[in-house]
């Protein structure tokens, strides 16, 4: 068989509780378990390291801790960021996951939530239900994208081209935006039992 487990089911490092996101870097996969609030390292070997941890009780102690982390990317320099839905930041760390620094997520719409995150074009994109918030790898808002005609996304990811692919879960549909127009372009897929189709889709990669 080709297929080498790496991981099981548990409270040590080693394992995985609740897979929340992930990020594969060519060698290393990064995997956010959202119950044990770690993000775990591995490559073809097995477990290499993990990183985070739980806030304390009081909430206090947040710097590279988490309460709610739901993805991870990597950018060009190698620095690690993960996304806290929960405490509405991103925490940055190097590659031995060592901390490096913080930034809270400007919010001008308190309710949305932020559920996903990519690295594109040297900018850091995260995704809302409604629209896309876009920041400087150090944590400078620079601005918001509304993404029109779509109800509840909870996944994206970017092709070569710089085009961004939203999944709304709410229409099953994956909706295409054009990074320079900042429009959507076009859709595909809906919601249903047919060819195409789902029910209720979750992640998008």
């Amino acid at each position: 068989s080709n297929i080498t487990k790496i991981a099981g089911y548990g409270d040590d490092d080693r394992d995985i509780k609740k897979v929340s996101g992930g990020f594969f870097d060519g060698k290393n996969i990064y995997i956010v378990d959202e119950e044990q609030c770690k993000v775990k390292v591995f490559d073809s070997s097995g477990f290499k390291n993990a990183f985070g941890g739980k806030v304390d009780f009081l909430g206090r102690e947040k710097e590279g801790k988490f309460s709610k982390p739901v993805s991870v990317v990597l950018d060009l320099d190698e620095k690690v960021y993960v996304l806290d839905a929960k405490l509405l930041k991103v925490d940055v760390f190097n590659m031995d996951g060592i901390f490096l620094y913080s930034y809270p997520l400007f919010s001008d719409k308190t309710s949305a939530k932020p559920s996903s995150m990519i690295f594109l074009k040297g900018k850091i994109y995260i995704l809302f239900d409604r629209f896309i918030r876009v920041y400087s790898v150090d944590g400078r808002f620079e601005k918001n994208i509304d993404l029109k005609d779509v109800e509840n996304a909870v996944s994206f990811d970017s092709d070569e081209y710089g085009y961004i692919y939203i999944l709304d879960q709410k229409s099953s549909r994956v909706y295409v935006l054009n990074t320079v127009s900042e429009k959507i372009v076009g859709s595909f897929f809906g919601k249903g039992k047919g060819v195409r189709e789902f029910l209720e889709p979750s992640v998008l990669k």
